[in-house]
């Protein structure tokens, strides 16, 4: 499976799938349940989804149709939902029941758009990296004019606060989006208006961000260059890559099985211990999720495609 790609790349992406699985299991958990955090890995999340958004952008080709991304997606997704709905049965969390409409509007992602609750929380960037892909679908052939245009209609609507519009345009992380196709164009071509979309999605995302999680963006995307550009050795190594593979399904099912771990043996052992068992335990259940749904699936997709 790793086979042609860029292993450093994937060891990127690879350390930001740790970094928001370290901060659901040691920090997100204690501001939720426990009104606490630790305050240094605030950060490890938001700054994991902006690169996320960032890679999303740079790899989303110009003949990619909106279809087959949301049929890749989707069986992943739908069995991480099924798994959350199980375990939530069986192990309930405070303030996390469940009804029929917001199980069914889950499973085939328009809870998002009608403001019913996500299953498992963290399922919100996926559905606004389905937004965002539905735009970059509509950019044809990277338009530099659309691209403009879309920055300055996120900008009006986050400026006059016409939250609707902005949700719909893929908000605050619209310029993370952006960078990427644009930092994809530049660096294919070096043409220089490239360059200006590019610096104006860093600037709204200066904008509509926190400084420090800006600054961090900027360092996470030159990181990125130096992985295209095969500078970074060490995040080609197989363990990191390894994570990269697995990072859509770690995704999609780690959170509520970190949470309900947490909650059921934090009272017997502590804390600390209960939060490294999650830990490894979703790394476990993503590489499941990984075999036995995400490669299959991708494979018979590969089949179909060829047939």
């Amino acid at each position: 499976m790793l086979i042609n790609k860029n292993l450093q790349i994937e060891g990127l992406r690879g350390v930001a799938i740790l970094l928001v699985v370290i901060y659901h299991v040691f920090c997100r958990y204690r501001q939720i349940y426990l009104d606490d955090t630790i305050e240094w890995m605030e950060y490890f999340g938001a700054s994991a989804v902006n690169l996320f958004f960032l890679m999303s952008g740079y790899f989303f080709g110009e003949k990619t149709k909106f279809t087959k991304k949301i049929i890749r997606l989707w069986p992943s997704y739908v069995v991480g939902v099924v798994f959350s709905i199980v375990l939530l049965e069986i192990f309930p969390l405070p303030n996390k029941s469940l009804s029929v409409v917001q199980i069914i509007s889950n499973i085939f992602f328009f809870n998002g758009f009608v403001k019913i609750p996500y299953v498992d929380g963290a399922h919100w960037f996926i559905h606004t990296l389905i937004i965002l892909f539905f735009w970059g679908t509509v950019v044809k052939n990277r338009n530099f004019a659309f691209c403009l245009g879309w920055l300055f209609l996120v900008f009006l609507s986050e400026s006059l606060s016409v939250n609707a519009m902005s949700h719909l345009l893929g908000g605050k992380y619209a310029g993370c989006f952006i960078c990427g196709l644009s930092l994809r164009k530049f660096l294919d071509a070096y043409d220089k208006k490239w360059f200006i979309v590019l610096t104006l999605s860093v600037l709204e995302i200066f904008l509509y961000q926190k400084y420090l999680l800006s600054f961090v963006f900027v360092g996470s995307a030159l990181l990125f260059v130096l992985c295209v550009k095969k500078r970074l050795n060490f995040l080609g190594s197989r363990i990191f890559a390894f994570f990269g593979l697995i990072s859509y399904p770690l995704y999609i099912i780690h959170q509520n099985l970190v949470y309900v771990i947490e909650y059921y043996l934090s009272p017997m052992i502590g804390f600390y211990c209960a939060a490294i068992i999650s830990f490894f335990v979703s790394i476990m259940a993503g590489m499941v999720l990984f075999y036995l749904v995400e490669r299959k699936s991708q494979e018979f997709l590969g089949r179909t495609k060829n047939a």
